[in-house]
Formats: C-alpha cells, sequence, structure tokens
C-alpha cells in the first residue's frame, strides 16, 4: 500500500508536472503566434500606411510650392504648364487618401479644388490684363514718339509731351491706386493748360483719350493692380487650405502611429503577462523537474523577455536592430522585426533626402538651404569668422526659354547646378538651387576678397559651358552675381532676410552692369 500510494503520488506528480509543461508551452505558443499576428499587422497594414502618408505629405509640400509658382505666373504658358502639374498633384492626393470614409476631408478636397480653379481663372484675368496693358503702353509711347519726330512742335508742346511721357512712365511703376488716381488727376489738369488754338491739338486730344478714357490706360492700369490684388488674396487663401489639408492628414499620420504604438505596447504586455505565469507555473513544478523547468525557461521566456526588451529599445532608436539566435519561431519574429525597422529607417532616409533635394538639378533645394544656412550662422557666431553668401541668377533665361523651349532650359539649368557645384571645391561650401533661375551659394570662413575671387570662378565656370544663347548679348549662356560677405562674433545677430536682402540688391547692380559680372556688399 505504502509503495502503491508513492507511486500513486508520483504519477499524480509526473501527470500535474506534464500538464503544467503542456499548459506552459500552450501559453508560450500562444503568445507567440498572437505576437507574430501583430508583427505581421504591422508590416501588411501599418507601414504601406505611414508610407501613403508620408507619401502625401510631399505632395503637400509640392501643391504649396505650385499654387505660389500659380499665383506668380507671368505669362499663359508657365500658367498651363503649372496648372496641369496642380491638377496632377490633386489627382495623386485623391487617389491616396481615402475621402470615402472623412467626409471632412472631402469637403477640403473639394472646396481646395474650387478655389483652385478659381485662383487659374483670376490668373488668366490677370494675364490678359497685363497683355492690354502692355499693348495700350506701347501704343501711347509710339504716339508720343510720332508726335516728337514728325511734328513740328513748341518748347513748351516738347515740355508737354515730356511731362505726359513722365506720367506715363509713373503710372507703370506705380502699384497703389490712389497714386494712379493723383497722376491722372496730373495729366487731366495738364492736358486741359495745352492751347486749343495749337496746331498739334488733335495730338494731345489723341492722347486723352487714350490716356482718361474708362476704356484707356489709366483705367486699365488701375484693374490690372485690382485683380492682381485679387489674385494674391486668392493665393493666399489657397495655401491656407492646402496648410489645413495638411494639418487634417498629419493628424491621420498620428492616430495611425498612435494605434500601432498602442498595439505594440498591447503585445509587450501580454508577453510580459504570459511570463509572469509561466514563470509561476514553473516554479511550482522546480520540485518535480528543476532541470525541464530550467530549460524551458531559458530556451522559451527569457529570449520571450529579451525580445520584448529589444523591441522596445529598437521601438525608441536605443539599439539598431534586435538580437537574435537559433532557427525557430522566435528568431523568425526577431528577423521580422529587424526587417519592419530596416524598412521604416530605409524610408525614413528616403524621404529625408527628396525633402532636401531639388528634383530638376539634383542639387540641395531651398528648405535644405534653409536649415544650412541657420547652421551656418550659428556656427560662424561660435567660430568668430565672416559668412559670405553669393546670390547667381542666370542671365536672360526667359528669353533662352522662349529661344529653345523649356527641355532645353530645364537641361540648361541642370548644367549650371552642375557647374555650380563642382566649382566650389571645399567640402564646407554648399549649393541649392533658390528659386527659378536663381541659385545661392554659401562660403563659411570666407572673407570679402576671397568670396569675390572664389564669385568671379563660377562666372567663369559657367561661361566656359559654352551654351549657345542667341538671344543674350554675349551669345552664350552667361550668369551674374551679388555677393555679400557679414562678420560674426558672440554677440552679432545678423537676421538672414538682411544676408539675402543684401546679395540680392548686388546682384540687381550686377544685372545693371551688363550682366556676366558680379557685384559685392560688405558690412
Amino acid at each position: 500500500m505504502y509503495k502503491q500510494r508513492i507511486l500513486r503520488q508520483f504519477s499524480f506528480s509526473i501527470l500535474l508536472t506534464m500538464g503544467l509543461f503542456t499548459a506552459v508551452i500552450s501559453l508560450t505558443l500562444n503568445s507567440l503566434w498572437e505576437l507574430k499576428n501583430s508583427y505581421n499587422n504591422l508590416s501588411n497594414e501599418r507601414l504601406p500606411r505611414l508610407s501613403k502618408t508620408n507619401t502625401l505629405h510631399h505632395q503637400i509640400e509640392r501643391l504649396i510650392t505650385l499654387s505660389k509658382s500659380l499665383t506668380e505666373s507671368k505669362n499663359e504658358p508657365e500658367r498651363q504648364i503649372t496648372m496641369s502639374e496642380i491638377e496632377g498633384v490633386l489627382l495623386g492626393i485623391n487617389r491616396n487618401v481615402d475621402t470615402a470614409s472623412n467626409a471632412f476631408l472631402s469637403r477640403q478636397m473639394s472646396v481646395l479644388s474650387r478655389e483652385v480653379n478659381e485662383l487659374n481663372a483670376l490668373i488668366i484675368d490677370k494675364i490678359q490684363s497685363t497683355g492690354r496693358l502692355f499693348e495700350q503702353e506701347q501704343h501711347l509711347v509710339e504716339t508720343i514718339s510720332i508726335a516728337t519726330t514728325e511734328r513740328k512742335l513748341s518748347a513748351l508742346e516738347q515740355k508737354k509731351l515730356t511731362e505726359l511721357l513722365l506720367h506715363i512712365t509713373q503710372i507703370h511703376q506705380q502699384t497703389r491706386i490712389n497714386k494712379i488716381r493723383k497722376i491722372q488727376s496730373d495729366i487731366s489738369t495738364l492736358l486741359k493748360t495745352f492751347p486749343s488754338s495749337s496746331a498739334n491739338n488733335q495730338v494731345f486730344d489723341v492722347l486723352g483719350e487714350h490716356l482718361l478714357e474708362d476704356t484707356g490706360y489709366i483705367q486699365n492700369k488701375i484693374e490690372s493692380l485690382r485683380i492682381i490684388g485679387r489674385a494674391r488674396g486668392r493665393g493666399n487663401f489657397v495655401a491656407n487650405l492646402v496648410k489645413d489639408v495638411a494639418n487634417t492628414l498629419e493628424f491621420q499620420s498620428r492616430k495611425t502611429m498612435s494605434e500601432s504604438l498602442k498595439e505594440s505596447a498591447e503585445v509587450s504586455r501580454a508577453i510580459e503577462s504570459i511570463t509572469h505565469t509561466n514563470t509561476i507555473i514553473v516554479l511550482v513544478s522546480i520540485v518535480i523537474s528543476l532541470l525541464a523547468i530550467y530549460l524551458l525557461y531559458k530556451r522559451i521566456v527569457l529570449r520571450l523577455v529579451d525580445l520584448s526588451k529589444d523591441v522596445e529599445l529598437a521601438s525608441n532608436d536605443e539599439i539598431d536592430e534586435v538580437a537574435s539566435s537559433g532557427n525557430d519561431e522566435i528568431t523568425k519574429l526577431a528577423d521580422n522585426v529587424n526587417n519592419f525597422l530596416n524598412k521604416v529607417k530605409e524610408q525614413e532616409k528616403t524621404l529625408l533626402a527628396l525633402s532636401r533635394k531639388d528634383p530638376l538639378t539634383g542639387i540641395a533645394n531651398r528648405r535644405a538651404f534653409e536649415s544650412t544656412f541657420e547652421s551656418m550662422m550659428a556656427q560662424a557666431k561660435r567660430q568668430e569668422w565672416n559668412l559670405s553668401l553669393v546670390l547667381v541668377d542666370v542671365d536672360y533665361f526667359k528669353k533662352y526659354n522662349d529661344e529653345y523651349g523649356h527641355a532645353e532650359g530645364d537641361a540648361c539649368l541642370r548644367l549650371v547646378a552642375n557647374q555650380l557645384n563642382e566649382t566650389l571645391t571645399r567640402s564646407t561650401d554648399f549649393t541649392a538651387r533658390y528659386g527659378g533661375e536663381e541659385f545661392v551659394c554659401l562660403l563659411p570662413n570666407t572673407n570679402i576678397d576671397t568670396a569675390k575671387k572664389k564669385t568671379e570662378d563660377l562666372i567663369q565656370a559657367i561661361l566656359q559651358l559654352d551654351i549657345p544663347h542667341s538671344q543674350s548679348p554675349h551669345g552664350r549662356v552667361t550668369v551674374s552675381a551679388g555677393v555679400a560677405t557679414f562678420p560674426f562674433n558672440k554677440t552679432s545677430n545678423w537676421p538672414p532676410e538682411t544676408i539675402i536682402e543684401q546679395a540680392d540688391k548686388a546682384l540687381y547692380r550686377a544685372k545693371d552692369k551688363g550682366r556676366n559680372t558680379m557685384d559685392a556688399f560688405k558690412i
């Protein structure tokens, strides 16, 4: 009876141990399966959604740039090209965004499309109005020129024509309607003072009609300014709408990220809970089979704990990858996590590079320039050295586009950008596309004399490209440059706008000299 009782107790202990180990194994496998499903869900659903969100952010940034370009369009081809690109970006956004499940975002996109079309209509009116205004202005100048050369005018008549031409020039340069009204009054007074008996009175009557009628030059100039003001206001409104859409998409992105982190946290908590349960069961079974419990704890439980910790550390970028060894489900799970982390990091690097690169020329874009400019100013202040900025503008580029086409114009910009980048040989120098046919170079720790020498090298390097330009007085593609050098120390605080403004003024002085040259500003 004693032996049977011992046997029954031993058998019960063995069965209990087997049951406990079966329970441990079942719980462990179940947790591994749930963890695998959760991370498969992250890889197959969350990651594509995050990637699509990043693509949408890039499209939104592009749309902001294009809306500004549309507002600033100077001619019909430029407007048509920009509008075509905007429509393509809007189509891409609508393709990537599930507007059917988001009524608010759907309304935003609908309003945005409508406002873009209205902005486009205003830009058409602006271009047409500017064209009519230019024709009237040419006609007025031509009329005055004919009167001056073909008619015998007295000194008084010559003086009045000169005053009239000066008023027309002032109207052309004026951007304030009240100022134009004042000039209109002066013109009316000038025409009334002309002697009615003069043989040339007819000329002044014709000029007065072309200037002062309801459809005359002055009224068309006022109407053109009003259209420009409405277009600018509509452009700002469209830009704000795009920012609203961007905010909505950012909210959705944060929501997706929050859900992913929450899901990961739930899996981690589940693993920890199962780990604690298994540990308790193993401790109860340790009296019967210490070795079995030790092996189970070492082969499964500890690895799950380490995996959970590594996942948390990897999620916080404290380690590069989750450690894995062996050839089982835990190893496969760790490999899946590593693949997921590597894909996220690669896409982050790719998106960061794309957001800082100009798609046409391949060099840095304006966004990259602004961040680099800030860091270089901070470094110059710490090191107490000079910082030079060079603005480079391709001469007569609009005429180049008109003569050779936009495809050749884009190719020309790429050649110029590459030449500028190669000419600046120092690793600390920086080149970026500033906008249109304009480029910017940053030269840290460079005084005015060295900056001027480098700028002259840039101008000669572009000239040596020997790109034909029949519409340029130089016969080849050339550039003009403006240099601004500012000394920095620990107490100086030069605003970046001041440096850019002085370089821009120097650039315009270089253009006034006849282009293919440079001018410099030094504080």
